[in-house]
């Protein structure tokens, strides 16, 4: 449920997509009681508006998800994990982005900064290096018979592009130790202060080295313990910042890091969520991201279904308290 509320991604999504591409129907509450169905079984169906996406994402405010029909897909035959090291952030994003226009789609290519390689090693530690400005976590995936061209092919991208050292799992076991050390960031963040706060920004690509290096600069501006990680792969990138909220000096300093970090992305042709949406926390920039017509038509959206304001109010738009 809060999947579809949000239409979450993950690692994967950049090769495989976000909960959007994967919900076929839903059955749903409306505000007023009203039970509708959307979608259809058949593979292709263009009959009418596309109520399902209209709800997907729309985080809980048009009308109460309960039930799914989900699409699948099969799980690769093969898969192979690896991480690049690099000394500098133009490094690691033009890695990325060589890989991608080689067309080689990994099924991860995931950022990783030297707060978060630093902070993970200490607290889990797996063989991390700890004086390199960055690390990519690539995964690719698929038949057997494709992955080595695959793998011969980044690993000759990443050294071009001056890769001072590469892990390469070669078995399962090593697999599952990188991906332990993606999934341990957070807690890792966790252990620095008595409170975590994730934001979620997203920008084009070619901007990701400037939104990066912008938030090393606000956080430090504000005193702030910042671990980045990211899906550089599809420009979406999150920074972890560890702080006591309690202390009204360094929830003030958040709360302006915060806003810095938002026009930030906005002012790189970006987003203000990829994939944890807006809630409360952004209501008051969503102006700044949506052109006024366009949020007008969301707001008539919301009234259309939800008029007396009982789903959620208060999420996504100001307007609609």
């Amino acid at each position: 449920g809060g999947s579809i509320g949000l239409s979450s991604g993950g690692p994967h999504t950049f090769k495989y997509g976000s909960t959007k591409d994967y919900i076929i129907g839903l059955e749903i509450v409306l505000a007023d009681g009203t039970i509708i169905n959307t979608g259809s079984s058949c593979s292709k169906d263009v009959t009418g508006y596309n109520m399902t996406q209209l709800f997907v994402g729309s985080e809980g405010t048009l009308g109460v998800v309960t039930k799914a029909t989900i699409r699948l897909i099969p799980k690769p035959e093969a898969t192979k994990v690896m991480l690049a090291y690099f000394d500098t952030l133009e490094d690691t994003a033009k890695t990325a982005n060589d890989i991608i226009s080689k067309l080689i789609t990994p099924s991860v290519i995931d950022l990783l900064d030297k707060n978060t390689l630093a902070t993970t090693e200490s607290f889990y530690p797996s063989g991390l290096l700890t004086d390199k400005t960055a690390a990519l976590l690539i995964e690719i995936d698929g038949f057997k018979s494709t992955l080595d061209n695959q793998y011969r092919e980044i690993i000759e991208i990443c050294r071009k592009n001056n890769s001072s050292h590469i892990q390469t799992a070669d078995t399962k076991e090593e697999e599952e130790r990188i991906w332990i050390t993606r999934r341990s960031s957070f807690g890792a963040t966790a252990k620095l202060a008595p409170n975590v706060m994730t934001e979620d920004v997203v920008v084009p690509r070619e901007n990701i080295v400037k939104l990066v290096k912008g938030i090393w600069e606000i956080c430090t501006g504000y005193n702030l313990k910042t671990c980045i990680m990211g899906h550089i792969g599809d420009g979406n990138i999150h920074p972890n910042i560890a702080l006591d909220l309690r202390n009204e000096q360094e929830r003030k300093n958040f709360e302006d890091a915060k806003k810095e970090l938002f026009e930030l992305a906005l002012s790189l042709n970006g987003r203000l969520s990829g994939e944890h949406g807006i809630g409360s926390e952004k209501s008051q920039f969503i102006s700044k991201a949506l052109d006024s017509n366009n949020l007008k038509l969301m707001l008539q959206i919301k009234h259309l279904l939800d008029p007396k304001n009982i789903l959620n109010p208060g999420k996504i738009f100001q307007e609609a308290k």
